[in-house]
């Protein structure tokens, strides 16, 4: 098997809609490399499995896994477990890639020598073909630091990405403590790995401003408080990172959750968010402020939490407080 064959990895959630699209620009990927496509069908409601029935078979190597509900995280690791190729494309159930992009993105990953490399986006709207701007505005290049940067900010999804299978598996995929995948593995990656970037677009998004309800993007309490959560359980079982990498986490999470009280919990200026907020920028109360912080995302029902997560909070709480009073 070549060392450029590709596993497409897709998890699809009620995206019935853009199926259509998102399976023809698989399809149409440039390239000789050899590859096969896998789909998981995360409990959809809509027809989604229909249509993946109906027009996966038609893909190389076509293999779908179906299963309940149970979230990104959980899909997502189903699919690279059963992803066989020394490549693995990752891509969200309504996004789009450019017919070139993963050829583009092996050949950078070649020439800059890095597990993980990643293409820039755009949006669209659907119904509408991408407009994929070429030539490369600058050259690809490597990233220095990755896990500093993504500890300050993620600014990709994995469909963004190509990686190399022995890299995620390296790095035991996504937390399935979290409900949304994307932090996780870009944090476990980033970890263990050199990472390359490129300014090109390689895929292409729903347009933010068109976005409907079946977009778990859309739910910015949810995708925030995951955020949090995935950066909080890092921290924790990697006790052996510098004292300014836990700096920068917990004041980004402490920063996010003060900004959701305000902003859109509407509460006071002098509120228990800003105590918490102002807790976390001292070392001896950063770790419990920023777990309690936490709660802040929940308030409107809006936030699903997987059962082992529940566990993680109560049990890190706990820790918190026995800390606090040994001091």
């Amino acid at each position: 098997m070549s060392r450029t064959a590709v596993s497409f990895v897709l998890t699809v959630y009620n995206k019935r809609r853009y199926l259509a699209d998102v399976l023809a620009s698989v399809a149409a990927q440039d390239g000789d490399f050899e590859r096969e496509v896998i789909i998981v069908d995360d409990g959809s409601t809509d027809g989604s499995r229909e249509v993946l029935e109906s027009l996966g078979p038609q893909l190389p190597g076509f293999r779908l896994i179906a299963q309940s509900n149970q979230g990104p995280s959980v899909a997502t690791n189903r699919g690279l477990a059963a992803a066989s190729m020394p490549l693995v494309k990752l891509l969200d159930g309504d996004d789009l890639l450019a017919p070139d992009a993963t050829r583009y993105l092996i050949d950078c990953m070649q020439c800059l020598g890095v597990e993980v490399m990643i293409g820039a986006g755009l949006p669209y709207r659907p119904g509408e073909a991408p407009v994929w701007p070429r030539p490369a505005a600058s050259l690809p290049r490597l990233l220095s630091d990755p896990l500093r940067a993504l500890l300050r900010a993620i600014w990709f999804t994995p469909s963004n990405m190509l990686v190399r299978r022995e890299a995620l598996q390296r790095s035991g995929g996504c937390d399935e403590r979290v409900f949304v995948q994307d932090y996780t593995l870009a944090l476990r990656l980033a970890q263990r790995c050199r990472f390359g970037i490129s300014d090109t677009p390689m895929v292409a998004a729903p347009d933010p401003n068109e976005m409907g309800a079946d977009r778990l993007s859309a739910n910015k309490a949810q995708i925030l408080h995951d955020l949090n959560l995935a950066l909080l359980l890092f921290i924790d079982d990697n006790p052996d990172l510098p004292a300014r990498y836990r700096r920068i986490a917990w004041r980004r999470v402490a920063g996010r959750s003060w900004k959701w009280a305000r902003r859109e919990a509407r509460r006071q200026l002098w509120s228990r968010e800003l105590a918490l907020c102002l807790g976390a920028q001292f070392p001896w109360g950063a770790r419990r402020s920023c777990w309690e912080s936490l709660e802040t995302f929940v308030g409107g029902g809006l936030v699903r939490r997987p059962a082992i997560a529940e566990c993680a909070l109560g049990d890190s709480l706990r820790e918190s407080s026995r800390a606090a009073s040994v001091r």
